[in-house]
């Protein structure tokens, strides 16, 4: 029973004796931005390089985030920028941020969607390129 006794008084000691140190800082919350525009054919001008401003990307978005770019297709689906799938209407394009690049210039204007994403939506969602826009904006949204 003493053996028992000095158990539990050793175990209590060391339990009483924890002690928390400083609370760290806040984490920055996961967030994302989507951004709208219509790539008209009429500002491509028979060329094969248009570049929009687009004023959500800034510089903590170029450094620790991601920016993606989608365009809509003929059918309503949204494709990832590059596509891996198809060319829409002969628009073999890439992002260069916000340049669009095509072989030949658009016949018809195109809605396109920037999405910025902060380090932390990031990791929260993980790799984006598994998802369809739709999925993506779910996710995102849920959080």
């Amino acid at each position: 029973m003493k053996k028992l006794f000095f158990l539990a008084t050793i175990v209590s000691i060391f339990t009483a004796c924890v002690k928390e140190g400083p609370q760290g800082r806040a984490g920055e919350d996961g967030s994302f931005t989507v951004y709208n525009f219509t790539s008209a054919a009429a500002d491509w001008n028979g060329g094969t390089y248009v570049e929009y401003p687009c004023p959500i990307i800034t510089q903590s978005f170029i450094d620790k985030g991601i920016v993606l770019v989608y365009v809509q297709d003929e059918f309503g689906y949204w494709n990832p920028c590059p596509s891996v799938w198809h060319s829409i209407n002969g628009f073999s394009y890439s992002s260069e941020i916000i340049g669009l690049d095509a072989t030949t210039a658009p016949t018809i204007g195109h809605n396109v969607r920037v999405v910025t994403m902060n380090e932390r939506a990031l990791l929260e969602v993980g790799d984006p390129s598994k998802y369809t826009y739709q999925e993506l904006m779910n996710k995102l949204s849920a959080k």
